[in-house]
């Protein structure tokens, strides 16, 4: 996030393009990313729950 709001301070007219195109691919994958991050978030709770149970 932070390094968004740099881009816009700093890259002037450019910045506008190049994050327009960000925007763009994160809606359009957003559901992917969602599940994604669902997915990791998961495993790491079924890692810690599985190692947990060998103590």
């Amino acid at each position: 996030m932070l390094a968004a709001v740099a881009v816009h301070l700093f890259g002037g007219q450019r910045a506008a393009s190049l994050l327009d195109g960000v925007r763009r691919f994160m809606v359009a994958n957003s559901t992917v990313t969602t599940v994604i991050v669902l997915l990791l978030l998961g495993a790491n709770v079924l890692g810690e729950g599985l190692s947990g149970l060998g103590r």
